[in-house]
């Protein structure tokens, strides 16, 4: 009997002792990742813990005359948390609370739980902040898409790399912020960092900001560009009916003389000139340069013809007739470009204004009042400004003339009424 018992006792110690809980392998990696994770080795840490759940995965106590409590998850959330990666985190200590070892350390569990509570506050954050970043870089990429398609369009073209910064320059500075903006949201992914993701979405708003001002600046561009080709259109458009005109008047010469007919020629041909350019033009420069050439071919031409234009000579025989209205009509239809024709009407227009404005009781407001004032503003532009001389005009008239254009002291209210007769004027 004593033989037997002896056997069943050896072979309960033997059963026993075999019995696993855990390994000494797997509690020494535990134990050499704690010691890690005090000297805040969280790569190290992390490395043994992985190794020893690979070995064994669940939490487990040995018990002995000291017992060893086996938690590796629960350290691998630790030191994952410290490192940065709380996503991982929270996986490895919601698995550790599940096996429910770590429950049993008050003080651990505790600490698993603060862990975790930091970890979603940071995930939170970071989902809410990648989130608002992720919208930013599309309305970004929006932005950029209108900026490319307006720099393709051929009239902005020109303007595209004019200015300093150009347009170009401050698109490409636009471009950049973009791309830093996307690998700025790709970095904060990896790490789950709400402060990257924040300066991703700061350099995506600036990149899109930059855009919307590229793209508004370039319309206005255009918009400046198509008035100045408007305005310069309507001038040249105004100087070709003018040397239509000027041509006109001179039929009654045909046959014309050599030198007449040359200049004749020229105008018309770069009347023909501005008239193919209308339309097409792309640039309000290349209409002021026709406009020149015309100019100064037109110029020419009338010199050489010496004799005023049919709109001045009715002009200058409704003054003489004392029909100022007349006066102000024939003058308007004018488009001799000579210095002597633009003194003409200058004189012709001033005269007849003051006559109506004389006549219309020398109110400072009125019809007669701006149409005086129209006069006289066109004759100061004038360099020189011309001088009225009897006995083409009246004491009076020149005294005003002196007074209001020459020598600006007085204005329309200085004067005194008297009647508008031409003797008078």
């Amino acid at each position: 009997m004593a033989m037997n018992r002896f056997v069943i006792y050896l072979v309960l110690s033997i059963a026993l002792a075999a019995t696993p809980t855990a390994h000494a392998d797997e509690m020494d990696l535990q134990e050499s990742a704690v010691a890690a994770i005090e000297a805040q080795r969280w790569d190290d840490a992390i490395r043994d813990l992985r190794q020893a759940i690979r070995e064994e995965p669940d939490a487990n106590v040995r018990r002995g005359l000291l017992a060893k409590r086996y938690t590796p998850h629960y350290y691998l959330g630790i030191a994952l948390a410290e490192s940065g990666d709380c996503r991982s985190a929270l996986t490895e200590l919601s698995i550790s609370d599940r096996q429910t070892e770590i429950r049993e350390v008050p003080e651990d569990y505790a600490r698993l739980k603060t862990f975790r509570k930091r970890c979603q506050e940071r995930l939170d954050a970071f989902d809410e902040a990648s989130s608002q970043a992720r919208e930013a870089i599309s309305e970004a990429e929006r932005a950029a898409s209108s900026v490319v398609k307006m720099a393709q369009r051929a009239e902005i073209a020109p303007l595209w790399r004019s200015g300093s910064p150009s347009l170009a320059d401050r698109t490409q500075r636009a471009d950049s912020n973009l791309a830093t903006a996307r690998q700025r949201l790709e970095d904060a992914r990896n790490t789950d960092d709400a402060d990257m993701a924040g300066n991703a979405l700061t350099l995506a708003q600036q990149a899109s900001e930059e855009y919307g001002a590229v793209f508004e600046a370039a319309n206005q561009q255009l918009d400046d560009r198509n008035r100045e080709l408007s305005r310069a259109t309507d001038e040249l458009d105004q100087l070709r009916a003018n040397a239509v005109s000027v041509v006109a008047a001179l039929d009654d010469l045909r046959p014309f003389p050599p030198t007449l007919a040359g200049q004749v020629t020229a105008v018309e041909e770069a009347t023909r000139t501005a008239e193919e350019l209308t339309g097409r033009a792309s640039s309000a420069a290349d209409l002021e340069a026709v406009r020149t050439t015309l100019e100064g071919q037109l110029e020419r031409l009338e010199r050489t013809a010496g004799r005023p234009t049919r709109a001045l000579v009715a002009a200058a025989e409704a003054y003489f007739a004392g029909d100022w209205q007349g006066v102000l009509d024939a003058i308007g239809e004018d488009r001799a470009r000579s210095k002597r024709a633009r003194d003409q009407r200058c004189l012709l227009g001033a005269a007849a204004g003051y006559a109506l404005w004389v006549l219309d009781g020398e109110l400072g407001e009125g019809p007669a009042a701006e149409a005086l004032q129209e006069q006289l503003t066109s004759c100061s532009e004038l360099d020189p400004i011309p001088v009225p001389t009897a006995p083409h005009f009246s004491p009076r008239f020149m005294t005003f003339f002196n007074e209001t254009v020459l020598t600006p002291l007085g204005g329309l209210d200085d004067e005194e009424g008297e009647d508008g007769t031409s003797e008078d004027l």
